[in-house]
């Protein structure tokens, strides 16, 4: 059995380096897996294999947990997922005690937000830049690392962008002028 790439990715710094061609073989095996595991277990299955070029795209560019990564529809994040460490339990998802079939604080630096649906990304990317253009974290304390220039980045998929909710978050982001980048 030819060793698989992913199996050397433990978090997105394991990405940092590969060449184009590497990281197009990572994407398919980060699909495969979850072909393998997700066929096997059952939950949210197609929306994710869409989502495996721009995870690690996302990863092999920006310094997550630094760089907020917001994924929108969090069912669509299990390629985020066995990217920022969480491969090797990718089959205990939707189990008790087991990954969470979304992003989840509680279980990953990398997962800036605990929702993930109904284009609640906006305002999560909006009130997390503005707080580091305040220089104040998440817990209240001053953040020494953050200066305000990290990216913030959003990933809204399918048509999670038509809806009302992301049009009224949008607006907001145009009159706070607030820079988010968008996936």
């Amino acid at each position: 059995m030819t060793p698989k790439l992913i199996d050397q990715i433990d978090g997105p710094a394991d990405l940092k380096g590969l060449d184009d061609d590497k990281l197009v073989q990572v994407a398919q095996e980060v699909r495969e897996l979850i072909i393998d595991t997700i066929g096997e277990i059952g939950g949210h299955f197609g929306a994710n294999l869409g989502a495996c070029e721009i995870a690690v795209a996302i990863h092999s560019l920006l310094d997550s947990p630094r760089d907020k990564v917001l994924w929108d529809v969090g069912h669509q994040a299990y390629p985020h997922k066995v990217l920022t460490g969480r491969r090797d339990s990718l089959h205990t998802i939707r189990t008790y005690g087991g990954l969470a079939p979304f992003c989840s604080i509680e279980e990953s630096e990398h997962d800036a937000m605990g929702a993930g649906h109904a284009s609640t990304s906006v305002s999560y990317a909006v009130g997390i830049k503005e707080a580091m253009r305040r220089g104040v974290g998440e817990d209240g304390r001053v953040v020494l690392r953050a200066s305000g220039t990290e990216p913030v980045v959003r990933v809204m998929v399918e048509a999670a962008d038509a809806a009302s909710c992301a049009a009224i978050c949008n607006h907001l982001v145009g009159i706070v002028r607030t820079e988010i980048g968008e996936g």
